[in-house]
């Protein structure tokens, strides 16, 4: 069940239910796969890397890929698929789908305040509450969330 988002001008529950697949294709750029995963969690961000990273682990900025690159020169595996984004998926998992199945190296990031943090050390918690913590942190009024 997903939690209900009080807030009458962003609705979460209405874009988890409606929004939350990409299509993943080589001829994308990483600019726009990034801007689409920002549509569905707009509290929190993909990166792409050169190399990939364990569970709880980051990703150093050195290996980090250029927004112009197109998807299909930075994988692996060119596979294109339509991705599910479930909301009660763990970002570790989200993380290991994208790298095991599309030859994809990401790392999740979350918004505190203005800056971007990788969820390396939090990687177990779930899209939907990587995604409020890091409303939350914009706006106390956004994010609002009965889980612990």
């Amino acid at each position: 069940m997903l939690t209900e988002v009080i807030d009458e001008h962003f609705d979460l529950t209405y874009i988890y239910n409606k929004y939350n697949t990409m299509k993943i294709t080589d001829n994308k750029s990483v600019d726009q796969i990034q801007n689409e995963f920002s549509a569905l969690y707009p509290g929190l961000k993909i990166e792409f890397y050169n190399k990939s990273h364990g569970a709880y682990k980051a990703s150093p900025k050195t290996e980090l890929i250029d927004s112009d690159s197109k998807i299909g020169d930075i994988r692996t595996i060119h596979l294109e698929a339509t991705v599910t984004f479930n909301p009660t998926m763990a970002v570790a998992e989200v993380e290991g789908i994208l790298q095991d199945k599309y030859g994809l190296n990401v790392q999740i990031l979350r918004r505190s305040k203005e800056i971007w943090l990788q969820t390396s050390a939090t990687d177990d918690w779930t899209l939907e509450k990587q995604n409020l913590k890091g409303l939350h942190s914009i706006d106390p009024t956004l994010g609002l969330y009965s889980k612990p």
